[in-house]
């Protein structure tokens, strides 16, 4: 930009998205002599509709807030004592959405210190590092409020990776897996600190990896390329997890065993109608955490496809118990099949046909705002994997639902930035082929982003 605060950007015919990087900390230095300002909204979407040399999209427009608060802050450890050495990026957080999120605001960790300018205001503020790189893993952040013109100096409680945790693959038996020639292993303790490692085949000649840790209970997660006997991934989760204590060096290191497991097995089957025509597109969701039997810490395994021209699927998995759903936008006029259970193995592939039924029952009602009718929408979902919702355009509604199902309706509307919706209301049809449930409007305590629309062409 100018020193008017204008800009001027030379472009093709298209959609563009244009932001603003005003920032300086991001890129380590502030100005000593003039205000420093931050921007903390959304990109601007820009349509450029015309190929005519010299056309002009004027008034897109960033409004700007100054930065006169500053920040200083310090990674320390356990016993408050600076860290030198250190090296990372430092974040203030407005939105509760971690780092990058909410204002976005940060600047460089150099030598163990950094410094940050924000408008006034209450900051989550918070250190990253590069995995593996740092030596450290960041064990809190820390809340602080700032007035215009006020420097704060805080510290960030970081814990040295001086604790080892050993990632061991092995088969269905037991055996150690050491024959892979790719792995990546994710590894998350729940407060900022994490850990990625990309493995190759000299990597895992021994079946196993080493990571260097905090103490803590860590999340693990991992990535197998498919084509490896069709192994199966699994993502980062608390229930294939370990704890790792000041007792675990690299003598006696964190043991965390992996069993991947290969899609030895399949689901598959047909998906059709009310009136038992094949349906095209349905996707078929397989989720063994929905399994009656499901186990936390066991193997976790979620995957889909949709059917395909003649209604037909076939998705592979590991020998298990899964839970089998269909689904269908709900403007298709279809209610969702109720789930189904199925045990697969190796020898006994499993064979789940699926139909869409159609409404049996109703439930009707009207929605209020301030004790007066309001047009909304309404959502309802059951226990058996069912989903309907209508728009109540005069403030009554009839959706329609099957009758013996257990239903949860709530009603949402929006006005600008300004978001309602109702309790979720339940409701046990019991058979009954109509039910009726008022629903009524509050307001939440977050707003909107602004609303944002597109026009184009299917050539474009």
């Amino acid at each position: 930009t100018g020193n008017n605060g204008a800009y001027s950007l030379k472009v093709t015919p298209g959609t563009w998205m244009i932001n603003l990087m005003s920032d300086p900390g991001m890129m380590g230095g502030y100005s000593s002599t003039q205000t420093n300002y931050i921007y903390s909204g959304s990109p601007l979407q820009v349509n450029i509709t015309s190929s005519t040399n010299g056309s002009a999209f004027p008034d897109n427009n960033f409004q700007v807030s100054a930065a006169d608060a500053t920040i200083k802050g310090k990674v320390v450890d356990a016993d408050g004592n600076g860290i030198s050495g250190v090296w990372g990026f430092a974040f203030a957080d407005a939105g509760g959405g971690g780092p990058m999120m909410g204002a976005g605001m940060g600047a460089p960790i150099q030598n163990g210190m950094f410094t940050i300018k924000v408008p006034a205001g209450t900051y989550n503020v918070g250190v990253e590092f590069p995995p593996e790189s740092s030596g450290y893993t960041p064990a809190s952040s820390t809340e602080t409020t700032i007035t215009a013109g006020e420097t704060k100096s805080i510290n960030i409680t970081v814990k040295q990776n001086n604790r080892k945790l050993k990632v061991n693959f092995k088969d269905t038996g037991g055996n150690a897996i050491t024959t892979l020639s790719q792995a990546n292993v994710f590894a998350d303790n729940g407060s900022g600190g994490h850990m990625f490692k990309m493995l190759y085949g000299s990597d895992l000649v021994s079946g196993s990896t080493t990571l260097s840790v905090s103490d803590g209970t860590w999340s693990i997660g991992y990535f197998i390329d498919p084509t490896e006997n069709n192994y199966m991934s699994e993502p980062m989760s608390k229930d294939n997890g370990v704890t790792v204590t000041s007792a675990n060096d690299a003598n006696n290191p964190a043991i965390l065993n992996i069993t991947l497991r290969s899609s030895d097995s399949t689901i598959s089957g047909t998906v059709t109608g009310p009136t038992g025509t094949a349906l095209a597109g349905v996707w078929i969701s397989t989720d063994n955490r929905k399994a009656s039997d499901f186990s936390a810490g066991g193997p976790v395994f979620m995957t889909g496809s949709a059917t395909d021209s003649s209604g037909n699927y076939s998705i592979p998995l590991p020998a298990g118990k899964y839970k089998v759903q269909a689904f269908l936008p709900p403007s298709m006029g279809y209610i969702n099949p109720d789930g189904v259970e199925v045990t697969i193995s190796s020898t006994s592939p499993g064979t789940i046909n699926l139909q869409f039924g159609q409404s049996d029952a109703t439930v009707t009602g009207s929605v209020y705002l301030n004790s007066a009718k309001k047009g909304a929408f309404v959502t309802a979902y059951s226990d058996k994997g069912g989903y309907s919702e209508t728009n109540a355009n005069s403030g009554d509604f009839t959706l329609n639902v099957t009758k013996d199902d257990t239903w949860y309706i709530r009603a949402m509307y929006e006005s600008g930035t300004d978001f309602y919706q109702s309790t979720i209301n339940k409701i046990i049809m019991g058979g009954a082929t109509t039910k009726s449930q008022d629903l009524t409007l509050t307001k939440t305590s977050f707003t909107l982003p602004e609303a944002v629309s597109a026009t184009f062409d299917y050539t474009n």
